[in-house]
């Protein structure tokens, strides 16, 4: 790896050392070629449609035989306008694109032209849309002062200006223009007015939109008054209804239209009626009243006290729990209101079997066991506040036992279920005889490695299924659902994804066993043949449910033969099948002192449910060190049930990161390590002895000239494995013959002296400095 690295590194260097010389001469020796002696290797249309944008093609220039890069471009409009990377071609008439490369100390430029004409006539007037609310009247009070609304005009044609007039009467013999200024106006007679908007687009088609608007007299002339208590206390961490504001005047009666603003700390948001405060301190509630001449203010002082309150976030639980098997939960998050800002507060929490609180025992959130009763309930107390979840039943397969085992109860409804050695899986059979009915699976499943293999045996025409359902449902997000149909047309299969329209897959819907798997490469569901796009999951947890759409008869049925990497018969009695780890791949490049986040990793497996405590998570540094959390120096060394952290890349050279996982079978999944590399990428430092970077020294005509000396040093790269060395160009930039470092300035102009350095790990530095001979 090494050697490949090296020979990529001398490449680089010869590279450099041509550009810094180039750069070098190009401040003293410019030499401008003509457009006429280079030209673009480029296509560019002759003609392009109005406006409409365009973007630099990159180009390069040919020049004595070679294609040199253009390095820079313009284009230049038919008004003079010149500018540069992606433009709006709104002027009709020639353009000219200009490029530029440098080459030897000579910058070389070359030109294409191409001309905007307007090829198509535009007949459809714009359309002005006014920004104001809809659903209020303008109105005003006499000696009022309003404001114009905007006014949006919908034309890609339009590069104009909206023209605004004030009319009182408007459309009668007595109009009159308001005055206006900065767009604002004062009404001083009562009756109708009009805003008046027009606008001309560039093929001159015009609109004019009109807003009518009553002036009327009301005291203080003012059209609405919005007040409130302007000084309030309420209990932080309590949900309570804002303080009451009254809104009166002609705009009595729209008091939903009022919207109320918290502002704390600088800091403001919207809130709704009935809310609550999490801080404590002072408060500022703005509230508004939006008009399409004017906005209604009000303000209230509110003072927020330490609360004994606590707020619960309840966690995401699963729909079972599996008798004999270890269950871990999110953890649930409680707050305080005894700050100025939200704590988080201890929580204890409580399992209560068939809600029988006196049954209520403490557990450890990520490890627990349900051992008895048919559902179980958790409490969770944080000081003297408590909340109760809901029940989640608690299903007996005989989890552990394999003499007891028994994968058919891994789906839940009101079935029979039988095993089938000639169906090859487990069939289940609706108790009812007609019409629809689902069942749904106990144990979250994984999206990514998410399959389901079933057939539907066909028991004659007395019994008939009109589809078969899947429900994938987002485990955090229980309205998100993937809807997978296997429908029964005329006895062929069809299959439609959320809705879409059925594909006919030409194949029977019974007797044929069908297969509806996730491909991660793909990054669809395939069955059939046949790829379907679904939208993402919140993580890669999912829960499982299977409906019988239509169905009749006494024997409808349906063969359930794997799932995830699990096959289903009776003959299972344990779990066998390695569970399944979804984690980001980190490998890849890193600059030293880079912080990395590692996130959440979900582990799923068909049959056991996941239990954090046998989830374990190393990295080892470059040092073959465990690496610890960057926060609260945690060690990574797989002790710790550790599922999401910071970690520092602080040394040169691979982190190797490991997550280790056993299902409550014993079953291992140890996943593929990710790598990080982290490169170092900083130059050598050159010291030039009495000389800076970029320096001019003079010198006589045919003079001895000595070079000065240099020292070289990295902060990696010892002394001995930096490459360096010293280079003079004459102004007719060609290499110099050095003697004991010195040279004969035989002709007159500017020598270029190059000192270059590169480490061992390819960085390189460079340095020059100008003897002008003369």
């Amino acid at each position: 790896m090494k050697r490949r690295k090296l020979i990529s590194i001398l490449a680089c260097v010869v590279c450099i050392c041509f550009v810094s010389f180039g750069a070098s001469l190009l401040k003293n020796n410019t030499t401008s070629v003509s457009a006429l002696s280079c030209t673009p290797s480029i296509t560019i249309a002759e003609t392009y449609a109005y406006n409409i944008d365009f973007t630099i093609p990159s180009a390069t220039i040919s020049y004595n035989d070679e294609e040199i890069e253009a390095t820079k471009s313009v284009i230049i409009f038919p008004n003079g306008l010149t500018k540069t990377n992606t433009v709006r071609l709104d002027v009709a008439g020639e353009y000219k694109v200009i490029y530029y490369a440098t080459v030897n100390g000579k910058t070389l430029s070359a030109e294409k032209k191409f001309v905007v004409v307007k090829t198509t006539l535009d007949t459809i007037s714009p359309v002005i849309k006014l920004q104001i609310p809809e659903q209020i009247d303008a109105k005003v009070a006499r000696g009022e002062t309003a404001k114009i609304p905007n006014a949006l005009v919908v034309d890609d044609n339009f590069s104009g200006e909206v023209t605004v007039n004030v009319y009182y009467a408007y459309g009668t013999k007595n109009q009159s223009t308001v005055y206006v200024k900065d767009g604002y106006f004062t009404p001083q007679q009562i009756g109708v007015y009009a805003i008046e908007y027009s606008a001309t687009d560039d093929f001159g088609n015009s609109s004019v939109e009109t807003l009518y608007f009553n002036c009327a007299v009301v005291s203080d002339n003012v059209c609405a008054k919005l007040t409130v208590d302007t000084a309030v206390t309420l209990p932080a961490g309590k949900v309570v209804s804002v303080p009451q504001f009254t809104l009166s005047g002609l705009y009595e009666g729209y008091d939903d239209y009022v919207k109320v603003y918290a502002m704390f700390d600088g800091e403001k948001v919207e809130i709704s009626r009935q809310t609550k405060f999490d801080n404590v301190g002072n408060y500022q509630l703005l509230y508004e009243f939006v008009t399409p001449l004017k906005t209604y203010t009000a303000v209230c002082e509110l003072t927020t006290t330490a609360s004994e309150y606590v707020t619960f976030e309840q966690p995401v639980l699963p729909k079972y729990l599996i008798k004999n098997a270890y269950h871990s939960f999110e953890e649930i998050t409680a707050w305080t209101y005894k700050q100025k800002y939200p704590q988080k507060g201890d929580v204890e929490v409580y399992a209560l079997v068939d809600g029988n609180e006196t049954t209520a025992k403490k557990i450890d959130y990520l490890g627990y066991k349900p051992q008895e009763g048919e559902y179980i309930q958790f409490l969770y107390k944080c000081g003297e506040e408590s909340t109760l979840s809901a029940a989640i039943p608690i299903i007996d397969v005989g989890y552990g036992d394999n003499d007891n085992f028994n994968i058919k109860e891994y789906f839940q409804g009101d079935f029979e279920k039988t095993e089938s050695e000639e169906l090859k899986g487990i069939v289940y059979d609706p108790l009812a005889k007609e019409g629809s009915v689902t069942m749904e699976y106990i144990n979250p499943l994984s999206y990514n490695f998410f399959a389901f293999e079933f057939i539907v045996p066909n028991k004659g025409d007395s019994n008939t299924i009109g589809a078969i359902t899947l429900t994938l449902t987002d485990y955090y997000d229980r309205n998100s659902k993937i809807i997978f149909r296997f429908e029964n047309n005329a006895g062929y299969m069809c299959y439609s994804l959320n809705g879409s329209k059925a594909i006919i897959s030409g194949k029977s819907f019974t007797d044929v066993s069908y297969n509806f798997k996730y491909d991660v490469q793909k990054e669809a569901f395939l069955v059939g043949g046949q790829y379907f796009e679904a939208q993402t999951f919140t993580s890669d947890k999912l829960l499982l449910s299977v409906t019988f759409e239509d169905f009749k008869g006494d024997n409808c049925q349906l063969a359930v033969r794997k799932i995830m990497n699990q096959v289903f018969t009776g003959s299972i009695k344990e779990d066998k099948y390695s569970p399944k780890i979804n984690a980001f791949d980190y490998t890849g490049l890193y600059e030293q002192g880079t912080i990395v986040d590692l996130l959440n990793v979900d582990v799923t497996d068909a049959l056991s449910p996941f239990y954090e405590k046998n989830f374990s998570l190393t990295v080892k540094g470059p040092d073959n060190q465990y690496v610890k959390t960057y926060n609260d120096s945690v060690r990574l060394d797989g002790s710790q049930t550790v599922k999401s952290c910071q970690i520092e890349l602080a040394q040169y050279g691979e982190y190797i990161l490991e997550y280790i996982y056993y299902d409550q079978w014993g079953r291992k999944n140890e996943m593929a390590e990710s790598f990080f590399f982290v490169e170092e990428r900083i130059a050598p430092t050159i010291k030039i002895k009495g000389r800076e970077d970029g320096d001019v020294i003079k010198v006589a005509y045919k003079s001895t000239v000595k070079v000065a000396d240099f020292s070289v040093s990295d902060n990696v790269s010892s002394n001995d494995k930096i490459i360096s060395f010293v280079e003079v160009y004459g102004p007719d930039y060609v290499r110099e013959t050095l003697s004991n470092r010195t040279f004969y300035a035989t002709k007159k102009g500017d020598y270029t002296v190059i000192y270059t350095a590169f480490d061992e790990l390819g960085n390189i530095a460079v340095k020059t400095y100008i003897v002008k001979v003369g």
